[in-house]
């Protein structure tokens, strides 16, 4: 039986799209566990939405974020965040603010550094983009990612050519239309 913690989870990779429409409504059809956590009303919304149809899809993770808010309380906003993300400077303190420095790449590559959130223990890769757009793109790493970062210095290629950085965040942009 799934724990209201596991639907919230899975419920927000589909929310911030890191989870296929098709894998998610496959999901929904398969877990029963979701007739008992969501109001009939909803529920019945979840099972009859028509996700062929992008505006319903978009309408529906509108409402599903309402929906599971009171799931699970969390202090911080990793769970918010794609696993790719972009996040505006002006617009981080939010994002930041359970986030700390655990490892720098340093010269030549100074964008380039590693962070652990102290509520969640989820470790993120960040790379400051600050000469064009002045954002930050972070990419969410396993444990043994971060490890291997920590340990003996060796970071993802993702993000160690700064023109990564830039192509990166045009490719985000594009995928949200702006």
């Amino acid at each position: 039986m799934l724990a209201l913690e596991e639907i919230f989870d899975f419920c927000w990779c589909f929310i911030r799209g890191d989870l296929s429409v098709r894998a998610f409504e496959q999901w929904v059809y398969e877990t029963s566990e979701l007739e008992s956590a969501f109001s009939d009303e909803f529920y019945l919304t979840l099972i009859s939405v028509d996700y062929s149809l992008a505006e319903a899809v978009h309408v529906l993770r509108t409402q599903l974020q309402f929906e599971i808010a009171d799931f699970a309380k969390r202090e911080c906003e990793c769970h918010t965040l794609s696993h790719t993300a972009r996040i505006d400077m002006g617009y981080h303190e939010g994002v930041f603010k359970s986030l700390k420095e655990v490892a720098s790449y340093g010269e030549p590559l100074w964008w380039l550094w590693l962070a652990k959130c102290s509520v969640c223990g989820q470790d993120w890769m960040i790379g400051n983009e600050e000469r064009a757009n002045d954002v930050f793109l972070m990419k969410r790493m396993t444990g043994s990612e971060a490890t291997q970062v920590m340990s003996h210095n060796q970071w993802p290629d993702d993000f160690k050519e700064y023109d990564q950085l830039i192509q990166i965040d045009r490719e985000i942009l594009d995928s949200i239309g702006r």
